[in-house]
C-alpha cells in the first residue's frame, strides 16, 4: 500500500509540472503597458509695444456753431396785443427803425385826431381868457385912474378946509395908486412874455424820427416849461404880496383919514367917507378880479397841458404798435405766429442778426472746463484758426449766470473768410501738456482700487509694475514712475 501511495504522490507531481510548462499556451498572452503621452505647454504670445519719451497733451474738444456777435431781439411792449401784420421775411435785410411788426390800434388814429382838436380848442379858450384879462386889467387900471382923478378933485376941495396933513395923506394915496398902476402893467407884461414863451414852446411838434434820434427833446421841453411856469408862479407871488402891501397901507391912510375926519368941516364929512368907500370897494374888487384872472388862466393852462399829456401818451401807444429794428442786420428769426393772434407774454417776436462779424457758441456739459482769456484752436472745415475764450458764465452779471450756465463764447483771433452763420467748427484746448515723458499707450493701464499696474516683458516674462500716472488723454498716458523708455508694454 505505502509503494502505491508513493507512486500516486509522485504521478500527481508530474501532472502539476506539465500543467505549469504549458500553462502559457493554454492563457492568451497579455498586451505590454502603453507609456503615458507627453504634453509640451503652449509658447505665450504677447502684443507689446516699447514705452517711449514725448510730448503729451490733454486736449478737449467740443462742438460749436458760429453765431453772429450781434444779434438782438424784438418784442411786443403791450401785453394783449393784437397782431396785425408780419412786415418782414426771414434773411430779409433791414435798417435799424424799420418797422417790421405791426399790431392793431383799433380806433387809436381817431383818439390822436380828437386829442389834437381839443388841444388846439384849448389852446384858443386859453389865449381868449388871456386877452380878455388883459381887457378888464386895462379897464379896472382906468376906474382907478377915475377915482385918482375924484381923489384930486376932492383935494382941491378939502385944501380950502383941511390942514396940510390931510393934504399929504392923499398925496400920498395918489403915490400909491401910481405906484399900483405901474405894478399891474409891469407884471401884465411880463405875463405876457412868459405866455408867449410857452406857446413858443408847447406849439412845436416833433416827427417820430426825430424823437428817436434826440430822446430827451421831451423832457428838456418839459424841464423849460417848468422853468416858467415856476417863474409866473414866483411874479404872481411878488405881485400879491406887493399889492398887498399897497392896499395895507392904503387901508392904514384909511385909518388916518377916518381919525382925520372928525377934525373936518361937517359938510364935506359925508362926501369923504363916501369917496374912502368907493375907494375900499374898488380895491377889493380889483384884488378880487385879479385872483379870479389869474386862478382862471391856471386851470385853463393846466387843462391844455393835461390833453397834451393825454396826446403824448396816445402818440406813446401809436409808436409802440409798430415794433421797429433795433440795429441793421437780417431777419434770422420769426415767431410762428397768424394774423389776428393776440401776444399775451414778453417772448421774442423777431431776431435781427448784424451778419458782419461773427463768433463761436458752445452749449454743453463741458463749459467748466473753459476760463475768459483761455487760447483755443477753431476749426472751420478742418482749417484751424486761432480763438481766444470771451464769455462763460463766471463772465456774466449774477443776475445771468443761470442763462449762461452751460454756454461759452470764442472769438476769431482773426475772422475765416466765407464764413457764415450756422457753420458747424470743432473747437480744442490744451487742458495738460509735458514735453520729453515717459508715454504709453492707455490700453496697457490697470486699475486695481486705488493703484495703476502696467504689464511689462522682461527676458519673455511677465511681470507686474505698478506705476504714478501722470496725463491722461484718449489714447496715451504719462508714467511718472515705474516705467521707462524701452520697456515692453504688454497691452493684452
Amino acid at each position: 500500500m505505502k509503494k502505491y501511495k508513493g507512486l500516486s504522490i509522485l504521478l500527481s507531481m508530474m501532472m502539476l509540472c506539465t500543467v505549469l510548462v504549458t500553462g502559457c499556451t493554454i492563457f492568451p498572452e497579455e498586451e505590454a503597458e502603453l507609456e503615458p503621452p507627453i504634453v509640451l505647454p503652449k509658447e505665450i504670445s504677447y502684443r507689446t509695444k516699447e514705452a517711449v519719451r514725448g510730448d503729451i497733451q490733454n486736449i478737449q474738444t467740443v462742438a460749436g456753431e458760429v453765431v453772429p456777435i450781434e444779434i438782438a431781439y424784438q418784442y411786443v411792449t403791450l401785453k394783449g396785443s393784437r397782431l396785425e401784420e408780419v412786415l418782414v421775411k426771414l434773411g430779409q435785410s433791414v435798417e435799424a427803425g424799420d418797422p417790421v411788426i405791426k399790431f392793431v390800434t383799433g380806433d387809436l388814429e381817431t383818439q390822436i385826431e380828437t386829442a389834437e382838436l381839443r388841444i388846439s380848442a384849448a389852446q384858443f379858450d386859453y389865449d381868449t381868457a388871456l386877452q380878455v384879462a388883459d381887457i378888464d386889467g386895462v379897464l379896472e387900471e382906468q376906474t382907478l385912474f377915475n377915482l385918482d382923478d375924484d381923489i384930486a378933485s376932492m383935494s382941491e376941495t378939502l385944501t380950502e378946509n383941511k390942514d396940510d396933513e390931510i393934504r399929504a395923506v392923499l398925496e400920498n394915496m395918489v403915490a400909491l395908486q401910481d405906484k399900483y398902476d405901474e405894478l399891474v402893467v409891469n407884471y401884465d407884461y411880463y405875463k405876457m412874455q412868459k405866455d408867449f414863451e410857452l406857446y413858443q414852446l408847447t406849439i412845436v411838434e416833433y416827427t417820430d424820427e426825430y424823437l428817436l434820434e434826440n430822446p430827451n427833446t421831451l423832457s428838456i421841453r418839459a424841464g423849460k416849461i417848468n422853468i416858467i411856469n415856476t417863474e409866473l408862479q414866483n411874479a404872481e407871488d411878488t405881485f400879491d404880496n406887493e399889492t398887498q402891501d399897497i392896499l395895507d397901507e392904503l387901508g392904514d391912510m384909511r385909518i388916518e383919514i377916518e381919525q382925520l375926519d372928525y377934525d373936518i368941516a361937517e359938510d364935506n364929512a359925508d362926501q369923504i367917507a363916501q369917496l374912502q368907500y368907493t375907494i375900499d370897494q374898488q380895491s377889493l374888487s380889483i384884488q378880487k378880479n385879479l385872483l379870479n384872472r389869474l386862478n382862471s388862466l391856471n386851470m385853463k393852462k393846466l387843462s391844455l397841458e393835461l390833453d397834451r399829456l393825454a396826446l403824448r401818451e396816445l402818440y406813446n401807444d401809436l409808436n409802440e404798435s409798430i415794433v421797429k429794428a433795433e440795429i441793421a442786420g437780417d431777419i434770422v428769426y420769426i415767431r410762428d405766429m397768424e394774423e389776428g393772434d393776440t401776444i399775451y407774454d414778453f417772448d421774442k417776436l423777431i431776431g435781427i442778426a448784424n451778419e458782419s462779424d461773427y463768433r463761436v457758441e458752445y452749449e454743453g456739459t463741458n463749459a467748466d472746463v473753459f476760463n475768459i482769456g483761455m487760447a483755443v484752436i477753431i476749426e472751420v472745415d478742418k482749417v484751424p484758426y486761432s480763438g481766444t475764450v470771451t464769455l462763460t458764465a463766471d463772465s456774466v452779471p449774477e443776475e445771468q449766470k443761470s442763462d449762461y450756465k452751460d454756454i461759452v463764447m470764442f472769438d476769431f483771433d482773426e475772422l475765416p473768410e466765407g464764413i457764415s452763420r450756422g457753420t458747424n467748427v470743432s473747437v480744442k484746448v490744451i487742458l495738460e501738456e509735458e514735453k520729453n515723458v515717459v508715454i504709453v499707450p492707455k490700453t496697457a493701464l490697470f486699475y486695481a482700487f486705488d493703484n495703476v499696474i502696467i504689464y511689462v516683458l522682461e527676458d519673455g516674462v511677465k511681470k507686474e509694475r505698478y506705476v504714478e500716472v501722470g496725463i491722461e488723454n484718449a489714447t496715451e498716458a504719462q508714467i511718472i514712475k515705474g516705467v521707462e523708455a524701452g520697456d515692453l508694454i504688454i497691452l493684452n
